[in-house]
């Protein structure tokens, strides 16, 4: 039997903590980012603009005296996220013309981002780690599904299970990432089997 929780969280009358609600606003931003990125040719992965963000994240959590360390995790997983989901926009939007009305990403979308990537960090000063029940907070699109999982990942609190049962399902995840990494697996295919696995 579901829970009430769950339901509520289901049906979108949970009041989310406000974390949880910068970290699906962040990640929502891929659309908009795939988009500007799919019109001017740009790469996806944007090694000096990462470095930049983690290192004004550390900034403010050293400032607020939140672990540095799990600062750079989750900011780290908020990038790896989004890039994911631009992944899926743009695999979707292949063979198109240029897409009408995208955002600029310096002067529109990063403001907002940094913004957000703020919110979260200090957010982090509340909580050691949430329930897994943020799982199910997360955008509806099937472009977000892994990339949710991958934003959450280091703040989700996970239950104690036999040590064989998390080393076989690490081995299944690496296996699937370096595939992914590699474009041997297709990728709705592999967000639907990281999806499905469950701690």
């Amino acid at each position: 039997m579901i829970s009430p929780f769950v339901a509520a969280v289901v049906l979108g009358r949970y009041p989310s903590d406000p974390i949880i609600v910068a970290l699906r606003e962040r990640l929502e931003t891929a659309e908009a980012v795939a988009m500007a990125k799919f019109n001017s040719g740009a790469p996806i992965e944007d090694r000096i603009r990462e470095r930049s963000v983690i290192f004004a994240a550390v900034h403010i959590a050293a400032q607020a005296g939140v672990d540095t360390d799990w600062t750079v995790r989750v900011i780290k997983a908020q990038i790896e996220a989004n890039k994911i989901a631009q992944h899926a926009f743009i695999d979707r939007w292949k063979g198109r013309p240029k897409l009408k009305h995208a955002p600029d990403l310096a002067q529109t979308i990063r403001p907002k981002l940094d913004s957000l990537t703020r919110t979260i960090v200090l957010g982090l000063r509340k909580h050691d780690r949430w329930p897994r029940s943020v799982l199910l907070e997360g955008p509806k699109d099937d472009a977000y599904r892994l990339a949710w999982y991958v934003a959450t990942s280091p703040i989700v609190r996970v239950p104690e299970v036999p040590k064989r049962r998390v080393t076989t399902k690490v081995s299944v995840l690496n296996t699937i990432s370096q595939r992914y990494q590699t474009q041997q697996t297709d990728r709705t295919l592999y967000s639907s089997i990281v999806f499905s696995i469950r701690f």
